[in-house]
């Protein structure tokens, strides 16, 4: 009872203490006497073991605001009951947040500092000028941290690849059954136009199949699902040519679209059937022939009639060309290279036959191959599709992401990473470090024979010319392509980006041999003279079948895609000024000797030259929309 007493004795005075500090800071508690007698009833009611009387509901109708019992004076009292957790730490809360509000201060007052120090423009002019400034730093911190993390400089030296691989094909080649090749092309749902490009150029025409090397090889477009919007017309497009490929996947680069292919192929990837059996472990899988698209290869006379799984199972770019023969080619040589390696028998038992265990393409600073186009041979696409190890991966850039795979092969140190550097290149007017002119065989000899001849002792030029390696006639690395002259033919416009070729040195060269014609004049006759002197495609290839270019890449317009079409597909076979002589053959080497060291015609005989030149056509060969197997 006497703390009761004391404790009601000592409220009243706390009241009135903290109405004075309200009435101070210009707050006036509603009903402090209200509450200060309702606090005591409490008080009372509580020591007394009886219930609480009315009194403690303030006689105004009003809400109580103030506090019964000071907590911070009696953290422990008994009639508190226990401390809350959320009592206990308010305090530390509290800190904490005057904390943070303290560095936001300090932060705020170091930038008005700022803001007031001389050299701070506060003039719209000086504002507007110190942005510009910015800006211009900006851009040029940009560009300089661009040119130093860009790995590509200077061009490649293309020569010197060129002059170090033996020429194609080998002296045995034809006696070498075909490889089953299945060459999937990345393209997505609003990419018609490019697989029309495709189908009426590469995929079907004569010359990128050349004969019967190709009767194992399949084209197919590899898209993912297409948009809601596109759906219909995938579908319609699909129908139609039956060479798509719907992955379940949404469309993406480098977000497993690669895997979804190879894994995609590893079941349902299926090719024509050689003639003779192959002694590999996955020759025994048939399966009946799908329906066949319109550039697909025809059935071979007695070949049997269930398609088998390929040999090679290729990825490319829907902004890549691809010579399929050429291709087909180089794999069939490879596909070959273990079986004609010598092997020791046991017992008169020879050893069971390895799968081809090969990883194609072109290889970019000897870690992975170029995603232009590149191949697994048929062992490996499997375990890709059944490794967990691979699956884990597939996220990133795909090539880079192809090669971690061959890596972790279990066999990995048996793979043969095998590289073409010399015909796989981009369009002349790509301006990368892999650029260069339209190749032929014709040029890559005269290359090879000239890099292997070069004595560096006889020669009057510095070793940094000898070190041309890189050079092109038709285009230079950083500079945008320029035409030889503005008036150039369709024909000639394309004959200027060949490499070598007489028309890709007309700007390069002197052609004033007669000081009084006009610049002009002068230019078109030198124009007029290296078209006649244009090589045929019989002696660009060197009488061969094959042996040139197999794939363009980084063709990013649709007018570089019917240059490359034209160069690589289209010309003449003869050039009707080196028309074969009666033995059937001409030496185009002679004949351009004899071309390039005649003199000019006087004025009237090279008006009539000119004449000529412009009423005959060349002769074009005409894309076609159906196989030749």
């Amino acid at each position: 009872m006497p703390l009761a007493l004391s404790r009601m004795s000592s409220e009243p005075q706390r009241s009135r203490s903290m109405a004075m500090g309200n009435a101070r800071s210009g707050y006036e508690s509603p009903s402090s006497s209200d509450s200060d007698d309702s606090c005591d009833t409490i008080r009372v009611s509580i020591h007394s073991g009886r219930a609480t009387s009315s009194t403690a509901v303030s006689r105004a109708g009003s809400p109580h605001f103030g506090f019964c019992s000071d907590l911070d004076d009696e953290p422990s009292s008994p009639l508190l009951g226990p401390t809350r957790w959320w009592d206990s730490d308010s305090g530390r809360r509290r800190r904490r947040r005057d904390a943070g509000f303290s560095v936001v201060r300090r932060v705020k007052r170091r930038l008005a500092r700022l803001a007031r120090h001389p050299l701070v423009p506060t003039q719209p002019v000086t504002i507007l000028f110190s942005l510009v400034l910015f800006a211009l730093f900006a851009i040029i911190l940009t560009l300089f941290l661009i040119y130093q993390l860009n790995p590509d400089k200077e061009a490649l030296p293309w020569r010197s690849y060129c002059a170090l691989q033996p020429a194609f094909p080998p002296n045995n080649f034809y006696k070498l059954s075909p490889a089953g090749v299945f060459l999937g092309v990345f393209s997505m749902d609003s990419g018609l136009e490019r697989r029309m490009f495709v189908r009426t150029t590469f995929a079907s025409h004569e010359r990128s199949r050349v004969d019967n090397g190709t009767s194992r090889t399949i084209v197919r477009f590899i898209l993912g699902k297409p948009r809601p919007e596109w759906e219909r017309r995938i579908q319609l497009e699909a129908e139609t040519y039956n060479d798509m490929v719907i992955l379940p996947i949404s469309e993406n680069m480098n977000n497993g679209k690669t895997h979804a292919y190879f894994t995609w192929a590893a079941r349902h990837a299926w090719v024509p059937p050689p003639l003779t059996p192959l002694p590999f472990s996955y020759a025994n899988q048939t399966s009946i022939p799908p329906p066949l698209a319109a550039h697909d290869p025809r059935p071979q006379p007695n070949s049997p009639p269930d398609w088998v799984r390929p040999d090679f199972i290729l990825k490319a770019d829907d902004d890549s060309f691809v010579m399929l023969a050429e291709l087909e080619g180089r794999l069939r040589v490879e596909m070959h290279a273990g079986l004609n390696e010598p092997t020791s028998y046991y017992y008169g038992v020879p050893p069971p036959v390895e799968d081809p265990l090969v990883y194609w393409g072109y290889l970019v600073k000897n870690k992975f191959m170029g995603g232009e186009m590149y191949g697994l041979s048929w062992s490996m696409v499997n375990w890709v599709a059944q490794s967990e190890a691979a699956r884990g991966l597939t996220r990133g850039a795909e090539d880079k992401l192809v090669a971690k795979w061959v890596l972790l092969h279990p066999r990995a140190g048996s793979v043969r990473w095998k590289s073409d550097h010399c015909w796989i290149y981009d369009h002349p007017k790509a301006g990368t470090v892999y650029s260069h002119g339209f190749l032929f065989p014709s040029e890559a000899s005269r290359v090879r024979r000239q890099l292997t001849n070069a004595d560096p002792k006889k020669t009057s030029s510095p070793p940094s010319v000898l070190n041309t390696f890189s050079h092109s006639s038709v285009c230079t690395f950083g500079s945008r392509y320029t035409p030889p002259s503005p008036n150039l033919t369709p024909m000639q416009s394309v004959e200027a980006l060949v490499e070598g070729s007489a028309m890709s040195r007309v700007g390069t060269s002197s052609h004033s041999e007669d000081p009084s014609l006009e610049p002009s004049v002068a230019l078109q006759r030198a124009v007029n003279k290296a078209w006649m002197e244009r090589e045929g495609r019989r002696a660009r290839y060197e009488h061969k079948k094959l042996g040139g270019t197999v794939l363009v890449h980084f063709i990013k317009k649709n007018e570089w895609w019917e240059e490359t079409a034209l160069a690589l597909l289209g010309g003449d076979d003869y050039i009707y000024s080196k028309l074969p002589s009666s033995s059937g053959r001409v030496d185009p080497g002679n004949q351009d000797n004899k071309n390039r060291s005649s003199d000019v015609e006087p004025s009237s005989n090279s008006t009539r030259q000119d004449k000529e030149t412009e009423s005959r056509t060349p002769i074009i060969i005409t894309t076609s929309t159906t196989g030749n197997g």
